[in-house]
């Protein structure tokens, strides 16, 4: 008897799908193996690339130099990406993402320089694993805390799930309205968005064209 009674919560509970906490403390597992590999992958270019990089014409003392300056910007292009995806904001564009593939092919062609050189392609393929490893995962991450970050947004469960939504947002001119007054009156994006229940991304390119609209008016 008690197991027919428990059986309709172990199928609600199950359909309910994963909890805040429980994405919060997956989202945390991927930050720190991230930042687990990227700690791992610029000790070991340092240890690897410092002696290509003296072999040719650097001084030992600053062969270090240019792959703590590479591997700073890959970790420089994770701190933003992890920021952006964590709060579900909008993609910075392409350079982001070329940034990040410059400073791994870099980072790989200096983890690979002595393999290269001696034409040792067993070591190119070892030495090419970590860096191209932290790479995907630069990749694959900010997906991941993206999906998750979106999948924390409240859902109104009052609303039955066969029944019409009606959309309530201001329409497409008093959206108009609101920014441009939002905008004279030197309210932020965020409040604005909020108000004319739009995307920030899209509020900050009205308000971009306001501002120069007005830089553009002659002066009375």
């Amino acid at each position: 008897m008690s197991e027919t009674q428990n059986s309709p919560s172990t199928s609600e509970n199950a359909s309910n799908g994963p909890t805040p906490e429980e994405i919060r403390r997956l989202g945390a597992i991927i930050t720190g193996a991230t930042w687990m590999i990227a700690t791992i992958v610029i000790v070991f270019s340092v240890i690897t690339a410092t002696g290509f990089v003296a072999d040719h014409k650097t001084p030992l003392w600053a062969a270090p130099l240019i792959g703590l300056a590479v591997d700073a910007a890959f970790v420089m292009s994770l701190s933003a990406d992890s920021f952006l995806s964590r709060h579900a904001l909008p993609d910075a564009g392409p350079w982001p993402r070329t940034l990040r593939w410059f400073t791994g092919a870099c980072s790989i062609g200096l983890n690979d320089g002595l393999a290269i050189v001696d034409g040792d392609w067993i070591g190119v393929a070892i030495h090419a694993i970590a860096p191209a490893l932290l790479l995907l995962l630069a990749e694959a991450a900010p997906a991941y805390r993206r999906a998750f970050a979106m999948s924390l947004i409240p859902v109104d469960q009052s609303t039955p799930v066969n029944e019409p939504v009606t959309d309530t947002r201001p329409d497409t001119a008093e959206a108009a309205k609101i920014i441009e007054e939002g905008w004279r009156s030197g309210l932020s994006v965020t409040e604005v968005a909020a108000q004319a229940q739009r995307d920030k991304s899209f509020v900050s390119r009205k308000f971009q064209t306001l501002t120069a609209q007005l830089e553009a008016t002659p002066a009375q």
